[in-house]
């Protein structure tokens, strides 16, 4: 075509999946549409600003007004080209205004089309350039659900990568990668009001229950009687428990201490850390815990939803214990887990999961829940969770991906 150039253009957008919003690109080249066609190259994910791009060629005359990105989830090769209301989205945007929405507003694993047009002055469309098809994978994808129960609790995840969970009175076990497999039930002969589970590295499984105290059972010799341990700990009211890599449990004493002992020696290595209170090397109410593959313990105060001061996530050094923690800001932490790289997930009691990274104390990813994660564990690459009636296993993908094709 006479007088043609060509132009590429690369557009940063997050596409926010709100029918009837739409996404242009300005330009102020005077053209006939007639004239234009263009050609979609890619659908790629920035890792570091989490959001979709967009990079285009087209063929460029004297008179294209602006271009259109249209993204929605019906195949335009099944679909007439000229009803672009049908998979219109995105946000408005000039060359000098671009606008970054994150990628947490499209739906993990859902199949996405992408389309570019060109207008003219007149607001006649070209013909839309190719589709592109794509699929969206989040920081993590489900993998597993299974759901029959009623109160489900705590959560952990074994050496063999099963899960442990405490439902309906009863210590549960489940295999995620087999979800439609009989569940294992290990029912107590005493009275249990069970609450956290933990299974440790010599294949035990331990367990604190409503009434504040402690068990311990062997699953491969269960005769429907369990152990119990007394920490020596007077006013003792244990709530969560947490593997570090030595083996060693650590626990959440509800009255405002940290507690380490280990388990094939409990009653010589009890260790105490902090005191109940506001200030520095004290806690309030401490919750989650979790400890990561530097060591350091991670503590979730939920704050005023406990009746304390502020809801915030706490880090110290066991091995440096001088009464100084990190304190983060963070909304309701109710369950944490730590996973390879260094991030603390969150168990949120508004019902969100949250990835927070120490390195960058102010990006927080969010996700959403069906209701609140009463158990949350990390194994490698696999998360499990509980709410109130359901386990859920998801992968762990770090930034998110992205899958483009042709249709």
């Amino acid at each position: 075509m006479k007088g043609i150039g060509v132009v590429l253009g690369v557009l940063f957008i997050s596409l926010m999946l709100l029918t009837g919003c739409q996404s242009m690109f300005e330009t102020t080249i005077p053209l006939k549409s007639s004239d234009i066609s263009v050609s979609l190259n890619a659908v790629t994910l920035n890792v570091v600003k989490q959001t979709i791009e967009l990079s285009w060629t087209a063929s460029v005359p004297t008179a294209v007004v602006k271009y259109k990105i249209m993204v929605g989830t019906t195949d335009p090769t099944k679909a007439p080209p000229q009803d672009l209301a049908t998979w219109t989205f995105g946000t408005l945007v000039t060359p000098s205004v671009l606008t970054d929405i994150p990628v947490s507003s499209l739906s993990d694993g859902t199949t996405y089309y992408a389309q570019v047009v060109t207008y003219d002055k007149g607001g006649n469309a070209s013909k839309a350039s190719n589709p592109l098809k794509f699929v969206y994978k989040g920081i993590v994808s489900e993998i597993s659900r299974f759901g029959q129960f009623s109160g489900l609790g705590g959560l952990s995840i074994d050496r063999s990568g099963l899960v442990w969970t405490t439902a309906d009175g009863l210590i549960v076990r489940y295999d995620p990668a087999n979800p439609t497999a009989t569940l294992t039930t290990f029912g107590p002969t005493e009275q249990l009001y069970p609450f956290e589970v933990l299974a440790d590295n010599n294949g035990k499984v331990w367990v604190t229950d409503a009434n504040a105290r402690i068990f311990r059972f062997d699953p491969a010799d269960f005769s429907g009687t369990l152990t119990q341990i007394d920490l020596g700990i007077s006013g003792l009211q244990p709530v969560c428990m947490a593997l570090d890599s030595s083996g060693k449990i650590w626990l959440s004493d509800f009255g405002g201490r940290i507690i380490q002992f280990d388990p094939a020696n409990v009653s010589a290595s009890v260790t105490l850390f902090g005191t109940s209170g506001t200030g520095s090397g004290q806690f309030q109410s401490p919750f989650g815990l979790a400890i990561d593959s530097q060591g350091l313990v991670w503590v979730a105060e939920p704050g005023s939803f406990w009746g304390g001061d502020d809801s915030s996530l706490i880090s110290f050094d066991p091995t440096d214990f001088s009464g100084t923690f990190k304190r983060y800001s963070a909304l309701l932490p109710f369950r944490i887990a730590c996973d390879n790289e260094g991030k603390i997930w969150i168990s949120s009691l508004i019902g969100r999961l949250m990835r927070f990274d120490p390195e960058n104390p102010d990006t927080l990813t969010t996700i959403s829940l069906e209701g609140v994660a009463y158990g949350l564990a990390i194994k490698g690459t696999t998360l499990s969770l509980t709410n109130n009636t359901k386990i859920k296993t998801f992968q762990i993908n770090t930034s998110g991906t992205v899958i483009a094709t042709a249709p």
